[in-house]
């Protein structure tokens, strides 16, 4: 006969943890149904937000234009010779990248040839200057033997009798003769080639023993005096920009270059002239603008920086005077031309109009009055009449 005594075990076993069981959800639902239960007077409350602000100051503003050009020489010939010959000798100074100035020699062509063609010239004037002597000797001679002749003569008649044609006629030769020597001095002259002006050698194509023509290039030069910008600019930029006649009137720009450049480092130009054709390539408006000494060679400082033809700069060019105008950083226009101000603890979301407008700044003319204070910390929930409160320290304007 088997034992009943582990069944009776389970079934304990079983009513102990159902027990168990029934206790532990009275003791929860007990805890829940006793929790206290959050206020809600606070979350009624509108918290004002804390915002930082700049204030309005209206003043006449000159707004500041960049644009990228392309620096090209003012001066740049092709050298060429304007006599034929041998070239003799060349100057040690003639090398590709010398600075040399107005009136340096550069090359010697044999001028055996035209010192002897000079000295023809000179016996050729000698001897015109010579027949014009014995001509005007006849002159007196005629005009004496003119005045023992008590009859008078036909005005035709008179001219053959004072030699007046031998006297042009050796006028003239006179004037040949002299304008003869005068051309085989300049040609003379031209077999020394020199600079035409202050400037750099760019390129060298002449050779010691060569023959050259008038149609040979025998170097490059551009002038270090000045040199030229290029800068394009969008048609919309324009009507800011005031050509003044008067030279010493040209507005200044300043030139930076920050891939050759140190940071801080700039040269200054003027605005000349704006080029009234348009980029081909670009189709952008081009303004030109002059920069003396572009290699630096008046500086007599450490710093020196020069600028290179071929090579692409930024210019800030100066615009035309804005008045009554407040200039705000452009990071506190808000979408659609409005800014926000600060009025009466309220925000004004207010639409402003915008003159001119560049990366840095915006400049308005209407929409705002001197002292009102313009919200520039960034809000998240931007509706009209929200609540805000300023921070002490405020943000002086611009």
């Amino acid at each position: 006969m088997q034992s009943n005594e582990p069944q009776t075990l389970n079934k304990k076993s079983l009513s102990l943890s159902a027990g168990l069981v029934i206790v532990t959800v009275v003791i929860l639902v007990t805890i829940f149904s006793t929790e206290p239960k959050a206020e809600k007077e606070g979350a009624t409350k509108r918290t004002p937000m804390l915002v930082d602000t700049m204030q309005v100051q209206q003043n006449q503003h000159t707004p500041v234009i960049k644009a990228l050009g392309t620096v090209v020489p003012a001066q740049q010939i092709e050298l060429k010779a304007r006599v034929t010959g041998e070239i003799i000798a060349l100057s040690e100074e003639f090398v590709p990248g010398a600075f040399l100035k107005k009136g340096t020699w550069l090359i010697q062509v044999d001028d055996a040839d035209y010192a002897l063609a000079y000295q023809r010239a000179e016996a050729m004037l000698a001897n015109a200057q010579a027949n014009y002597e014995i001509e005007m000797a006849e002159q007196v001679r005629a005009r004496k033997a003119l005045e023992t002749v008590r009859k008078s003569i036909a005005p035709e008649n008179k001219a053959l009798v004072l030699r007046e044609p031998q006297k042009r006629q050796a006028e003239a030769a006179l004037k040949m003769a002299k304008a003869a020597l005068q051309q085989a001095r300049l040609e003379l002259e031209r077999t020394r080639i020199s600079m035409p002006f202050d400037g750099q050698i760019i390129s060298r194509d002449a050779n010691l023993g060569s023959r050259i023509s008038t149609n040979d290039m025998l170097a490059q030069i551009v002038g270090t005096e000045k040199y030229w910008i290029e800068a394009n600019l969008p048609l919309s930029r324009i009507k800011w920009l005031e050509i003044p006649a008067n030279d010493a009137a040209r507005p200044e720009v300043i030139v930076r270059n920050s891939s050759a450049w140190q940071a801080g480092q700039t040269m200054t130009g003027r605005l000349i002239q704006l080029i009234s054709v348009l980029d081909e390539n670009s189709r952008m408006a081009r303004a030109l603008v002059e920069v003396k000494d572009p290699m630096g060679l008046l500086n007599t400082s450490n710093e020196r920086i020069q600028l290179i033809a071929g090579s692409y700069v930024e210019v800030e060019l100066k615009g035309r005077s804005i008045e009554n105008s407040t200039r705000l950083p452009v990071r506190y226009l808000r979408k659609r031309n409005t800014v926000w101000v600060a009025k009466d603890n309220k925000l004004d979301i207010r639409t402003v109009t915008v003159a001119f407008q560049d990366d840095q700044f915006a400049y308005i003319t209407k929409g705002l009055k001197d002292n009102e204070q313009i919200i520039i910390t960034d809000i998240s929930a931007v509706r009209q009449d929200v609540d805000v409160r300023i921070r002490d320290t405020d943000t002086s304007g611009q």
